[in-house]
């Protein structure tokens, strides 16, 4: 998301909002007169940091869909023992319900 309008259209073909909503869309978004507002500039960092969020993901899924599949094999046991050793070590994690494994 390069602008509030590619926000907008984000929102519109998702299916939220519907093609008269825009002037309240952008009034919530860009604010009438008052765009130095502190929300304002919160709702702009809270969108920075979405969208970096995503950008993150997709070159992580797009480094993914690179892996042969022993390497993706790797990388989940990899990951897997990560959050073994977080929990403090296999006697811990078999201790775990599903759920509380799941959460991690």
């Amino acid at each position: 998301i390069e602008t509030t309008e590619d926000l907008f259209h984000l929102a519109y073909q998702s299916g939220l909002i519907v093609e008269d909503d825009a002037h309240i869309f952008w009034n919530h978004v860009t604010g009438f007169h008052l765009d130095y507002a502190a929300d304002q500039k919160k709702l702009f960092e809270l969108l920075k940091k979405w969208k970096k969020q995503l950008e993150h993901e997709v070159r992580g899924e797009s480094a993914v869909k690179w892996l042969t599949d022993n390497e993706y094999a790797c990388l989940i046991f990899q990951g897997s023992q990560v959050l073994i050793q977080k929990a403090g070590g296999p006697a811990a994690w078999d201790v775990l319900t599903t759920k509380e494994r799941t959460c991690r």
